[in-house]
């Protein structure tokens, strides 16, 4: 009786061991997880769960990497002067809010007072996230805009998407919607759809944003540094003043 209580015991303490190690393995997950979110950059970030929002930032604080992200832009849309000293790369997302925010908070200021003037070229790329239902129509649709009409068409659809975004974005199956709004500037992209034409360019560009080591949106590379999130415009302003210094 003695070798058998013995027994029960040394088991019960095994296993309370054994459950202690699995909650500090898990709260070690939990906070590593936490970590790598809080150094993105400490932005506006919308990460692929989707599930909380995440307030502005006013700097851009962030661990420079040795080596500069390297993103190949070959055939995709941009405004701006081709031989720009500063390209700026944007990974966006149609349905996210926060790249509307980007767009109607932020780009009016570079467009005005860096990209009409040379100084920088911005390049989209799409980086359309799992948990939004209308984001892959939406990119393959701007994409098939821009294979049937080229770069005009495709920033006019761009702005089209976020200037009505509260008619489609969140509301359900937004397919027919997406077909109208093309009608609205006269390019007609039901074929392109229904044949999936401009899948294999959003799938890319979302590898492209992978292997760049980005996970949300809006996320930027300028001149070969990722800066995560929905930077106000005096955050831009500031590095891209010193993106021009730096020539």
């Amino acid at each position: 009786m003695e070798d058998k209580s013995h027994t029960f015991w040394v088991a019960i303490s095994f296993l309370v061991f054994g459950l202690g190690l699995g909650l500090v393995a898990t709260n070690a997950d939990i906070f590593a997880s936490s970590l790598n979110a809080g150094q993105m950059n400490q932005a506006a970030l919308e990460l692929d769960h989707d599930d909380h929002d995440h307030e502005d930032h006013d700097d851009h604080d962030h661990e420079e990497k040795a080596e500069p992200v390297v993103v190949n832009i070959e055939g995709d849309p941009f405004i701006g002067a081709e031989d720009a000293p500063v390209t700026i790369i944007e990974f966006s997302d149609f349905e996210c809010p926060f790249c509307r925010r980007f767009y109607t908070d932020t780009l009016p200021f570079l467009s005005e007072n860096y990209i009409e003037n040379g100084d920088v070229k911005l390049v989209y790329k799409d980086f359309p996230l799992p948990s939004h239902a209308n984001a892959v129509p939406s990119a393959e649709a701007a994409e098939c805009v821009r294979m049937q009409a080229g770069n005009e068409k495709f920033f006019e659809y761009h702005d089209l998407l976020f200037d009505v975004f509260d008619e489609w974005a969140y509301k359900g199956d937004a397919s027919e919607k997406l077909l109208t709004y093309a009608d609205q500037i006269e390019v007609d992209i039901r074929t392109c759809m229904a044949e999936e034409k401009a899948a294999a360019e959003v799938q890319e560009d979302y590898l492209h944003g992978r292997n760049a080591g980005i996970t949300g949106t809006p996320s930027f590379v300028i001149n070969g540094t990722l800066y995560v999130g929905a930077y106000p415009a005096e955050v831009f302003e500031q590095i891209i003043e010193a993106e021009l210094q730096a020539l």
